[in-house]
Formats: structure tokens, sequence, C-alpha cells
């Protein structure tokens, strides 16, 4: 789990506990405006007009599909799928592929303009009010009466609210566009970039990143020093640190042969971890186990698709199963204790 800054030409990890520094690749960051957002397994950044998938351990960049980005206003990431603006369009992406799809007619013309998902849906400022925009079809209405104005910086979304830098205040909106000021009128300085990683608010500006209660908008540097130049952009990301379990399938105590045909949900014993500094807790996971290949976890309620996860056959019986992509979810095993699993790797029992 990290912060990730693009500063000087040059892409930094950075501890948000201490804001010590690591640079990760080249200086391969030249063209401005750089757009970067996260999804479990790396990083995706916008620029010289083309999108790049950014390896989080190595800073290697790799250019994603043919579109290209002439006038890119904003980039976030729901369901799997990357969203950016490239005025006047809304595009869906395939972070495989590169494949843009546009979901909007001619509808975003007039900068600046932000953008963050929150609670399955996308939420924009442009034209100075806020919409909630339907991430299947584009589909858009006005929430709110609020007008975003006076120096809009910045809007990322954290534990259920969005928040917005615009009159060099910090804004908690709801999803019905209603909001609150929390803390002083303290970010003064353009430009200031905006991110959320764990408990937290992040933002970068006037050459120095601070870390920001969400509850009260408190803000204290992180690290003692100043960069030296502004952010291009910042982001805070748990990929780069994704947790490999090694879950050995067992049916009454006994280790499974290859099996056939559906399990139900079966008790999956964590059996071994690795690349994890997590602690991990003894349990039980709920698994449906098909021609070896996992499919659904129990949830509560409902089923996640296992197309979020990444897996791999490691022996008869065995399967290495990476979390990275799971970004939060609850379920109880079949007779096991209640569990709740994090992107950042951990594992929480109740």
């Amino acid at each position: 789990m990290a912060l990730f800054v693009i500063q000087n030409q040059q892409l930094h990890a950075v501890s948000p506990d201490t804001g010590a520094a690591a640079v990760r690749g080249g200086a391969a960051w030249h063209s401005f405006p750089i757009l970067m957002t996260s999804i479990a397994d790396g990083l995706y950044a916008i620029e010289s007009a083309r999108l790049h998938y950014v390896n989080p351990k190595t800073g290697d960049i790799q250019a994603i599909g043919n579109h290209r980005w002439r006038c890119p206003q904003a980039i976030t990431h729901l369901g799997g799928f990357l969203y950016i603006i490239d005025a006047p369009f809304l595009y869906r992406v395939n972070p495989t592929t590169g494949e843009a799809t546009a979901i909007s007619g001619e509808d975003w013309k007039r900068p600046p303009i932000q953008m963050a998902a929150l609670d399955g849906g996308l939420y924009l400022i442009e034209n100075a009010r806020l919409h909630h925009v339907d991430p299947g079809n584009g589909a858009w209405e006005i929430r709110g009466d609020g007008s975003w104005v006076t120096g809009l910086e910045a809007m990322t979304s954290h534990a259920g609210f969005l928040y917005v830098i615009e009159n060099s205040r910090l804004h908690r909106v709801n999803s019905g566009g209603g909001y609150d000021v929390i803390g002083p009128a303290q970010w003064t300085s353009s430009p200031v970039r905006l991110t959320t990683l764990g408990d937290w608010l992040y933002a970068f500006t006037d050459r120095r990143l601070y870390r920001v209660s969400p509850r009260d908008g408190h803000r204290e540097p992180v690290g003692s020093d100043n960069w030296e130049t502004d952010s291009l952009a910042v982001m805070g990301c748990v990929c780069g640190t994704s947790v490999q379990y090694e879950l050995e399938i067992k049916k009454d105590g006994t280790p499974a042969t290859t099996p056939s045909g559906q399990w139900g949900a079966k008790n999956i014993p964590i059996e071994n971890t690795s690349g994890c500094d997590a602690a991990i807790q003894a349990g039980t996971l709920a698994i449906d186990f098909d021609n070896q290949s996992l499919k659904y976890v129990a949830a509560t309620s409902q089923k996640v698709p296992m197309e979020v996860w990444k897996t791999s056959p490691v022996g008869a019986g065995r399967i290495m199963v990476d979390f990275a992509e799971l970004q939060s979810i609850q379920g109880e095993g079949n007779a096991g204790p209640r569990y709740s699993l994090r992107a950042d790797g951990s594992v929480k029992l109740t």
C-alpha cells in the first residue's frame, strides 16, 4: 500500500506514514497534463495522448490500445473498467485492451472537470454543477443546488462521500449533492492533487504532501522535506502489494483430489501465506470449486463473480488466489466464522 506521485518527470512510490520516497523507473513523464488512477493490479496513466499501464513495482510503462486522447480531462475506475473524459465525450475503457467506447454524447465541454466513482455511479463536476452519471449508458442528472464555480481544484471519493476542494476549502459531499465544509480555507496554492488511501485523504500542493482527516479536514505534512516541484499526479494504491494465499482444498478434513462437477460452498482453510506483511488470522473461506477453477465466494446473501480474482492452479486440490482486486467483501463459511477481506490483503474475522 503506497502513494504514487509523478513529479520532476519521475514516478515515486511514497510511504503514506513517513513520506519516504523511492523512484520507480526512469524520467518518462514529460507531457502535461498527466491523469492517473489505479486498479488493484497497477496504475493507469494518460500522458502524451496515450493510455499506459504502469507497473507499480518497477515503474515500467506499457501503452494500452491505439486510442489517441486529444483532450483528456479526468480519469477514474469503476467495476473493472476505466472511465475517461476526453472532452466532450465520456468513454468506458477496457484496461487490458484499451478498447474505448463512448457512452455519452457531446455532454462534457466546459473545463475544469473533475470525476470520481462512488456507490456504483460516476460523479462529475462540469460547468460548475455536480452530475451523477450512469456508468452503463452515460445518462446523467444534476445533483444538489451547489455551484462549484470558484477555484475548483480536485475531487476524490472516500467512505461513502465525495471530497471536493473548491474556493480554497475542502467540502464533504453526499450522493445527493448536499455538502458541508470541513477545515479552514487552507488550500490556497494551485494546483492541488487529491487522493485517498486507507482511512485518510492525501493532498499534494505547494511542493508538500499532506495527510488529511476526512472527518474534520485537519492536515499534517507527510515527511519533513519539500519536493523539488509540484506534482503532476498523485494516486493512492494498494497495487504492488497484492497478496497470494495458497489454499488447500479439503473435504471432511482430507485434501481433495481433482474434483469433478460443482461443489457447494466448502470450508477451505488458509494453509499458507506469502508476500504479505499483514497479520493473517486462522479462518476458513467458503468457496465454490469447479473443474480446477474458483467460481464464486459466498458473500452473505450474494455471490461475487471470480472474474475479479486472479487464480492459478498449483497442483491437484491446491490453487493460488490473488485477492488484490477484491475491494471489500463479508461472508460466512459453511459452519465457519464471518470474515472480511480487504484490498490490502488483510483478513479480519468477526
